[in-house]
Formats: structure tokens, sequence, C-alpha cells
């Protein structure tokens, strides 16, 4: 079975307001449709795949996903179905695609663009507010996107006190909107995102709540020293402390570089899967958006674990706490899962810090791929340890194994050795003879 086509992204704002017809929501590249409701004058080229909340269909550049969400499962936990459905797997890639059919979900189930958003907001923080009255079941098996979250926003509520608070890196600003609920908070949200920050001041607003938002780089916020009396990075921090926080890092790129790991794969990877005695890592889960399924192809499998995989994995055991065979290799200060996005923003600060050319996140499976061709490591078993469908997809690093290696190798075959090849190996501006 072949890897699945992935859908690319391109860059465009979105607007979470933008006026759309009933049921459905189109922007330049995708069409959400509540339903299944069939497009108008196009015939049905059949879906790409239909998962148990989607159906997804491509029409030249343009994707088009069907669902049947209710506007009451309307909540954050649609981001890990569509990643869990449709990214995970690789039927969509991108995180521009991914907000794009995210905010398309939201629109097609409600006509009215605020009562929607609102549906969506209100909907989530009721969950948050379940998930902290059954802490237990927030935490079992069955964990979600908010139940991973409830209970950070839980400690982050205890440990703010009264006063002027700044939330840098809002993202979706639920935690602003809880904060707002209290009467001691006077409360700013800040980030990147204007389409965000637009959508959580309306919001904000219809639930009779203050929240003022600024939308800005966390490095370059517009306010004068000492303006706000805490400031929170939830979101933009991940919860890490900047010493655990480059310990991380640094292991999280050593195990990645020696064990071609996705990223998805890294995140979800827990003590249990570490065979110390047999040397490997057992590769059954991938994380995306919070949520954990299957890896790419669907399949588990046992990668050898090289002594410097190895050693970066025995420094991250030594730590004091989140040792246990059901806790995350790599974790927060709480024990989560740390999250893509921002894993990758930390690298490629330290990356530019080292002077480094701009290489990304997945290169570093790239260089393990290629050293292992390098060094001689047979085809089958890079293909193996990399997880892919195909030998196919794996003979792209054989451009790293030395020519020379192959030819002496082809005149072994033909029985003779390097030693007794005529033609002057080595010396440069050698004429070619034409070919017959």
């Amino acid at each position: 079975m072949s890897e699945p086509n992935r859908i690319p992204s391109l860059p465009q704002t979105i607007d979470p307001f933008a006026p759309c017809r009933p049921g459905r929501y189109d922007d330049y590249l995708v069409s959400v449709l509540c339903d299944g409701q069939p497009r108008e004058g196009a015939e049905d080229p059949g879906p790409v795949v239909r998962t148990e909340h989607f159906c997804l269909t491509e029409r030249g550049r343009r994707i088009e996903v069907s669902h049947w969400l209710r506007p009451d499962q309307l909540d954050n936990d649609v981001a890990g179905l569509l990643a869990k459905e449709l990214f995970v797997p690789g039927w969509l890639s991108g995180a521009e695609v991914f907000e794009r059919v995210f905010t398309g979900v939201v629109r097609s189930c409600i006509e009215d663009p605020l009562l929607a958003w609102g549906t969506f907001y209100g909907n989530t923080l009721a969950r948050i507010r379940q998930c902290w009255r059954a802490p237990d079941t927030a935490n079992g098996p069955g964990q979600t996107t908010i139940s991973g979250f409830a209970p950070v926003y839980a400690h982050a509520l205890q440990l703010i006190p009264a006063g002027q608070v700044l939330d840098v890196g809002s993202c979706w600003g639920f935690l602003p909107l809880l904060l707002a609920e209290r009467p001691v908070n006077t409360v700013t949200a800040s980030d990147l995102s204007g389409g965000s920050m637009c959508l959580l001041k309306a919001v904000a607003a219809a639930r009779g709540l203050q929240v003022s938002t600024l939308v800005c780089d966390a490095a370059r916020i517009p306010v004068p020293d000492r303006w706000a009396d805490t400031v929170s990075l939830i979101h933009l921090l991940e919860h890490v402390s900047p010493d655990h926080g480059s310990a991380v890092i640094s292991e999280a790129v050593r195990v990645a570089a020696y064990s071609g790991l996705r990223l998805g794969e890294l995140l979800a990877l827990r003590w249990r899967d570490v065979d110390w005695s047999g040397s490997a890592l057992t590769i059954s889960r991938s994380l995306s958006s919070g949520v954990e399924g299957t890896t790419k192809t669907g399949h588990v499998r046992r990668v050898p674990m090289a002594d410097q995989a190895a050693a970066a994995l025995d420094r991250l055991s030594q730590r004091a706490d989140f040792t246990s065979p059901d806790d995350y290799v790599f974790c927060n200060a709480l024990g989560r899962p740390l999250d893509g996005s921002a894993l990758r923003r930390r690298y490629k600060r330290a990356r530019d810090a080292a002077g480094l050319r701009p290489l990304r996140w997945h290169d570093l499976r790239h260089t393990f791929g290629s050293l292992l061709v390098a060094g001689g490591v047979d085809i089958v078993s890079i293909k193996d340890a990399m997880g892919h469908s195909q030998l196919t997809t794996t003979s792209r690093y054989l451009h790293a194994r030395p020519a020379t290696e192959r030819a002496a190798a082809f005149t072994a075959a033909f029985g003779g050795s390097a030693n007794t090849a005529a033609y002057p190996r080595g010396r440069d501006g050698i004429e070619q003879p034409d070919e017959p």
C-alpha cells in the first residue's frame, strides 16, 4: 500500500468571521461541508478517505472535507479528531491547512459566526470544568486535548495572584477567559495571530468579560516595563523552565538524529518503549495536537538504539520525576507531552544561536538515513528502522553512499578486485570515451 499523497498548505490570512453559506465554509484553499452536503456543479470524484467523523475529497488543488459533527460537539477536542483521523495518518499536512479545516468545521455547524464561535468556546470551557470535577477520568487512557490542558489551567489559576495579568502566546485564549471571570484580575491577551486575537476579543465581549488583546511577537510586546503584575506564558513556554527546557531540547535533538523518529513519534515516546537490555526503541504511537494515535503507517516497529541515543535517554532517566513506565520521555514540568510547535521553535532558536544553516527539525530524520547509508548499513534495515512503507522511499538516501564503494563491489562481482581495475581512478580531467 502506498503512502498517502499529502496535500500541501499555502499561507494566507484566515478570517474567522468571513461570510459563509449555510452549512458550509469556503476559502481559496478548502471547502468544509456539514453533514456531507454535495458540492454544487461538480461531479463527485469519490473520497480520498472516509473516517469516523470526516470525509476528505481532493478537487484539483482544493481540499473538500465533509463532517457530521453536531453543535454540541464543537469544542477544542475537534482539534484532536482532525489530527488523529486526517493529519497524523498523512492525508492532510501543514498548520495552515489544519487551521482552515478547523475553522471550517466550526463555521459550517452554525450559520451565525459569533454564535458558532461562542458555542465552541462555551463547550470547551464547560468541558475544562468537567475535567476539574473528575480529574481521574481526565487523566485516564481516554485523555483528550481538553483533558490534557485542564489541570494545567487549574494549576495556573492557583498560582496567578490578583492584579493585572499579561498572557503571552494566548492561542485560543481559554486561560485569559478563565482569568477574566475572576473580578480580582485585569487581563490582556497577546498573540502573533491577529485572527485569534480578533476572535478572542469578540467572544469575550459576548460573554460579558473584559479581555484586552495585543497582536505582537512575544519578543517585542509593546508595553512599558513593570506594566503587568503577572506575566503568564503557558502556551509559549509550555510550562518548561529554562534549564529543563534546554536539557529536553538538547536530548530530543540527539535522540531524533540518532533514532530517525518522526517528531510525533518522539513526542509520544514513553519509558516503557525503551528496551535498555535489548538496545531498541518500540515505536507504536504518534502524537499530534495533543492527541495520541498510531504511527504514520499504522505499524509498530523496533528501532535499534545506538549508543548516542541511549546516552541521551540515560541522562533524561536521571531526572527527579516522570520516569515511570507510563510517563513520557520528553515532557514538561507537569509531566505532559511537549507541544511539537513549541519544540520546533526552541530548536530553531538554539540552531540560530549556534550559527548553523537553516536545518529543519525533520532534517534530523534525513540525517539519520543518510548517515546509515554512508556507514554501509543495508537499505532494508534502514527502511525498517525509519518506518517507511516502501523501499523506494528509503532509496532516496542512497546518494549518501560513496560511489567508489559500489564501484569496488561491481569490480569484485565481475571477478576482479579494486587493484586489478585498469581505469585510472581518482584522477580529475580524464577524457571519457563516446557512447557507442
